[in-house]
């Protein structure tokens, strides 16, 4: 049963050994990728930075949205969406240079 299950749900038979890929279809990682990926996480880094930094304006915004200044309240709705942007560029990034790729059908 244990088989069967890990056969459907993540394509791995048990009862085989994995098979290593060879050392020539191990990806080539260039200079520009890890120099994006570097500028990726520090970008990445710099914005929770600034986020930690700035909290007490944040609240402010929060409280003035709490008071009728609705225009406050798109605030962290575009914080959400800038941190989702770069951070969720960054991680893709950095698992292709580290070489994994989604399993293909």
């Amino acid at each position: 049963m244990r088989n069967i299950a890990t056969r459907l749900v993540f394509g791995i038979n048990v009862n085989r050994p994995a098979r290593l890929r060879p050392p020539d279809a191990v990806p080539f990682v260039g200079v520009k990728n890890l120099a994006w990926t570097a500028v990726l996480g520090m970008l990445s880094v710099a914005l929770y930075g600034a986020l930690f930094l700035n909290g007490a304006t944040l609240n402010a915004y929060a409280e003035a949205a709490r008071h009728g200044e609705h225009v406050y309240s798109l605030v962290p709705i575009g914080i959400a969406f800038v941190f989702s942007l770069i951070h969720g560029t960054f991680t893709g990034q950095f698992w292709d240079v580290l070489g994994f790729k989604p399993k293909t059908a």
